[in-house]
């Protein structure tokens, strides 16, 4: 027979648990919910073809993959430049000649 403590001490761990599996719940479908939309590009088809030979055996699922692997890489230069570009504009860093 369980005790009045045993009881008690029971229910704490049954709502402490039940608290955790529903907000583990709730950040899984929050996750589930949350859809990345996609755009199209429009590339030339040759381009497309010759690209996706060549990436045959590299261990890249699709030319897609390897555009956004591409465009994550060149991206972070590109912004900087354009902070550069933003404060040379502003007068915070010299002209280059």
């Amino acid at each position: 027979m369980l005790k009045y403590k045993q009881i008690v001490s029971h229910r704490v761990t049954v709502i402490t648990f039940n608290t955790i599996f529903y907000n583990i719940f709730l950040m899984v479908e929050k996750v589930k919910r949350r859809k990345v939309e996609y755009v199209n590009i429009p590339i030339p088809r040759p381009l497309y073809e010759r690209l996706a030979k060549a990436l045959e055996g590299t261990g890249y699922r699709s030319v897609t993959e390897y555009i956004v692997f591409l465009i994550r890489k060149q991206l972070p230069d590109l912004e900087s430049s354009n902070v550069k570009r933003r404060l040379k504009a502003l007068g915070y860093l010299p002209e280059e000649e």
